[in-house]
């Protein structure tokens, strides 16, 4: 807390609210390919190359899959540290709407009320919306012809209708996901919880935490045996909850 100092009195520091988090290691995640010798041979490529190249997009896209789910778990957790507050779910059964109109609506009020919601908590931190790219778009088309004007320059939008583009809204960037977890992923070992009515994730980077036992890394080895070539993709994480408060999501259960 603030407070004004008695002149001469001794200043012994406040002990502030804290908790602490413990985040375990997943078992080891890999990516796995085995390449036929006589097909890399007549190849008019890198076959290697482009495999590696997948392995760690694979690897990447289920290290951000993990992370969205994170993220809606502290939307629906309680607070980590007494005094502090929870997350932030809330539903709106016309972000699916066939109206044009009502749908815009709709997804303005959604995002508005997200970031009213991270400052009455004081939220601090760059902000994040992850949706899908479709409702971007969406967005993008329909504010222009209902005349919101989030786009258009003189209006003081920042965004451009050639980049189908809009940086910010309500002081929060917009990212599209196509990778957006919408699946029900309740019976999973690690970060299981359900998705199947998330339209959008809203986040600062002090929501969840990562800890990394093994970076991402390549191996590749010739099995005489079966004239081919085993390549693994491997990492080591776990990924767990900080503070809710700085998490919130945008449902649809409609």
């Amino acid at each position: 807390d603030a407070e004004y100092h008695t002149p001469g009195s001794e200043i012994t520091g406040q002990d502030p609210a804290k908790s602490e988090r413990i985040i375990t290691i997943d078992r080891l995640l890999i990516s796995h390919v085995f390449i036929d010798d006589l097909d890399d041979a007549m190849a008019h490529f890198d076959v290697r190359g482009k495999l590696a190249g997948k392995m760690g997009i694979k690897l990447a896209q289920t290290f951000d899959n993990h992370i969205q789910r994170e993220l809606v778990s502290a939307a629906s957790g309680s607070a980590t540290i007494t005094g502090e507050d929870g997350g932030y779910t809330s539903n709106n059964g016309d972000l699916d709407s066939a109206t044009a109109a009502t749908r815009l609506d709709a997804w303005l009020t959604e995002l508005s009320d997200l970031a009213q919601n991270f400052d009455d908590k004081f939220v601090v931190g760059e902000k994040y919306v992850f949706i899908k790219p479709e409702a971007r778009y969406f967005i993008v088309r329909a504010a222009a012809t209902e005349g919101y004007h989030i786009i258009d320059s003189a209006w003081g939008g920042q965004g451009s209708i050639a980049e189908g583009t809009f940086p910010r809204i309500f002081n929060m960037n917009i990212v599209p996901v196509p990778t957006l977890v919408t699946a029900d992923y309740s019976g999973e070992t690690f970060h299981a919880v359900d998705c199947s009515n998330t339209e959008a994730i809203g986040f600062t980077e002090d929501a969840v935490g990562t800890v990394k036992l093994m970076d991402l890394s390549l191996q590749s080895e010739w099995d005489i045996r079966r004239q081919g070539t085993l390549m693994v993709g491997r990492y080591a994480m776990g990924h767990g909850i900080l503070q809710p408060e700085c998490a919130g999501q945008i449902t649809d259960n409609t």
